[in-house]
Formats: C-alpha cells, structure tokens, sequence
C-alpha cells in the first residue's frame, strides 16, 4: 500500500458512507480509492445477494464488459483458481492470481481467456463481508508490465498487499444494499 495506509482508506469509506450513497455509487467511490492506493489500474465491484449468493449488480471502470459471459461460464462451469466461493471459506478474504498460481497466471483458464487478452497481468480478489454475510466481490486488475506505457504508473508497480481485509474496510461503513420489496 502507498504511505496513506489502510487507516486512511478506511476513513474514507466510512466518510463515504455516512453521505447517503446508493449502492452503485458507493461501490464505485470506495473501489476507485482501494484501486489508487494499490496500484490498480481497473476494478469491477459485483454486489451480491447474501441469501441467494446471486449477482444483483455490477460496477466497473477500466474493464470491458463484454467478456462478462465468459466470465460467468469460467466462475460457475469451470475448474480455476481463485474462484469466489473458495474465496468466501478463505482465512483470508484477498488474494492475488499470481499467488496461487505458483507466479504462473497463465496456469488459470479466466487468465488466458479474459484478463490477459484485456492487457491485464495481475488480479486480486476479495470478498466484501460485513456481519459474517457476504455482500460483494471486488476484482483489481493492474496492466501487464510488458505492456504498460511509459506515461502510467511508475515501471515497478507496488505489489499486491493481499493482507489487507477489505471486509474491515467496509465492515465500519454499514453499508449494505437495499432490497427491493418482496413481490
């Protein structure tokens, strides 16, 4: 993480949350601030239903949703790395793709079929908990080095701070979804 440090980060969302922000819009204020401090360069902030564990919404920047279907097939059809579920009975809530491919991302299928072709070389994921209920997932992506310009982030990024829990950071906030009413 920069200097500002996770105490910071959590200051922010929590201010975040005391403004009254939609869901979308919260999603994406407090990912874009998590993605500046870790060097990210894109995210995609899927907000999920804590009973059903189904999708109800999705924000992103930096990341073309239209390989949303293949995504979906490789998370819910396919053996990888890193998969959510996994994720959600993890003891710890982030990690990155490198990590758990022995520093060979390419080991996974997701890697090879999306986040590569897309010009990304790194993605961490989390879990977003808040009252031992799952409530989100939050996917950073950082380019490849190979092919990142010389006008981006400096040559030798940070490295992934996978320790850090993004279930504190949003635990503080209480900030859940709203429901629609039943029928």
């Amino acid at each position: 993480m920069s200097t500002r440090g996770t105490a910071a980060l959590r200051r922010d969302v929590r201010a975040l949350a005391r403004r009254g922000l939609g869901s979308a819009a919260f999603r994406h204020e407090s990912a874009a601030r998590l993605a500046a401090e870790v060097g990210a360069d894109a995210y995609c902030f899927a907000e999920i239903d804590p009973d059903s564990a189904m999708t109800t919404g999705i924000v992103s920047c930096g990341v073309d949703r239209a390989g949303a279907p293949l995504l979906y097939r490789n998370e819910y059809g396919q053996p990888d790395f890193l998969k959510l579920p996994a994720r959600v009975r993890a003891r710890t809530p982030a990690a990155s793709l490198p990590a758990v491919t022995g520093g060979d991302p390419g080991r996974s299928k997701r890697y090879r079929a999306l986040i590569h072709p897309a010009g990304f070389g790194d993605e961490l994921r989390t879990v977003v908990q808040d009252g031992g209920r799952v409530w989100g997932f939050l996917h950073l992506f950082r380019r490849d080095r190979a092919r990142r310009s010389t006008r981006t982030r400096s040559p030798s990024p940070l490295k992934w701070r996978a320790r850090w829990r993004w279930a504190s950071v949003t635990g503080y906030s209480g900030h859940r979804p709203r429901r629609p009413p039943p029928g």
